[in-house]
């Protein structure tokens, strides 16, 4: 008897040990986990408004109205905007208590954010605990790509905490989407002749191996040293040269993007007239392109927020007005699932400029435009996405909007 209740105990402990170590949460990840830091008990967090609370709870309640079964992918993905809504408000917490339930590997990407966001507002006795956690819950037994953007993310932390090395073994030789970001990275924190010869050289590199996310890293890389080493004149026209050169084959949309970061820098270095060139450069690019409606609108919203951030508020409003007429005349040509998507840009432009009544018009012609289509996925990932972008613009809702958010949310529980 003695010999039989051991042997089933020994088989079991085996057993146990065996499951262990073939759940992906619990396999020992090569950078080497050990137990980790200890769980915060709490995150500080800034005050908000309870509608913009509201919104986001709303927001996740549509989003786990879609069954794991077949839509486990947009589920969590809905679920992530949540969370990262939630960072972007300064409510950290809540975006913990909210990742805790991602339903994927977006669950690591959510923790990476969290970290990014702690470090950022110089809260940094959780950053390893988060870190830790998006390393652990990222992985993706049938697509490992998946796992080495969070651990790209991760190793951008890394640096910032000055843990060069970690963030280095983090990032798989082939990866050259994460070794651009690590790049940029590096490319914000730069001093000196050797930092900026270095990285420019690697950046270089990066460009000449052809990959497409290669060379959109380094064009990161090189808007990150342009902002770094801004005073310089002589280095600011070479990585001009430098990026004009590298973006020849990346799509306009991209290109519009990089020259929107470089507006901006120029802007936070009180560098008017060089701002307002590279904003007419964006302009002229956008004005360059037969761009699908969806695109056309966002574009005006970006130049918009440009225009504004110049001071340029008559020019940047009449952006906004042009986008109405311009999307009521050709919205019918597109799928009615990307209606409100296409319009909600203009919403946000709105609420940028300080317009809250026009952008709550607008939100609620684009709560309209989400809600039309009877399946299930747009009508989660437009009700979704409204939410959240209302509370992170704050426009607080009208109580016959709010009432309506909340009869579509209700009714998607239905199906």
């Amino acid at each position: 008897m003695w010999n039989m209740t051991h042997t089933v105990c020994g088989c079991l402990a085996c057993l146990v040990l065996a499951c262990g170590l073939a759940d992906p949460t619990h396999a020992q990840d090569p950078v080497g986990l050990d137990t980790g830091p200890a769980k915060p008990l709490q995150l500080n967090e800034q005050r908000v408004e309870a509608y913009q609370l509201e919104l986001l709870d709303l927001a996740w309640q549509a989003a786990v109205a879609y069954p794991i079964n077949p839509h486990i992918k947009n589920r969590a993905r809905a679920e992530e905007q949540v969370v990262l809504g939630a960072v972007a408000i300064g409510k950290p917490q809540l975006a913990w208590d909210r990742a805790d339930r991602v339903v994927n590997w977006r669950r690591g990407a959510c923790y990476a954010e969290i970290a990014h966001y702690l470090l950022e507002n110089d809260q940094t006795e959780h950053v390893e605990y988060f870190l830790q956690e998006a390393i652990r819950h990222s992985k993706d037994r049938l697509q490992g790509w998946r796992h080495d953007r969070v651990k790209a993310r991760v190793a951008q932390a890394r640096i910032l905490l000055g843990q060069t090395e970690q963030a280095d073994s983090l990032i798989a030789e082939e990866d050259l989407a994460g070794e651009g970001e690590r790049l940029s990275t590096e490319a914000s924190l730069a001093r000196g002749d050797e930092e900026y010869d270095r990285i420019l050289k690697l950046c270089d590199e990066l460009v000449a191996s052809e990959g497409y996310e290669a060379i959109l890293g380094a064009l990161s890389a090189y808007a990150d040293l342009y902002d770094r080493y801004y005073t310089d004149a002589g280095r600011r026209a070479q990585l001009r040269e430098k990026m004009n050169a590298a973006w020849q084959p990346i799509p306009a949309i991209r290109r519009f993007e990089l020259l929107a970061r470089l507006t901006e820098s120029a802007i936070a270095h009180k560098d008017q007239d060089n701002a307002r060139s590279l904003a007419e450069e964006a302009d002229e690019l956008r004005h360059g392109y037969a761009w699908g409606l969806d695109y056309d609108l966002r574009l005006r919203s970006d130049m918009s927020r440009l225009f504004a951030e110049l001071g340029e508020e008559k020019r940047a409003k009449a952006l906004l007005e042009e986008a109405l007429p311009i999307f009521e005349a050709g919205h019918e040509k597109l799928e009615n699932f990307y209606r409100g998507g296409a319009l909600r840009p203009i919403a946000e432009g709105y609420a940028r400029l300080g317009d809250t009544e026009r952008a709550h018009q607008v939100y609620a012609r684009v709560v309209e435009l989400g809600a039309v289509n009877p399946n299930l996925r747009p009508r989660i990932s437009d009700i979704n996405a409204t939410c959240v972008s209302m509370a992170r613009h704050g426009v607080r809702p009208s109580a016959e909007l709010l009432d309506r958010i909340r009869g579509i949310v209700d009714g998607l529980g239905e199906q």
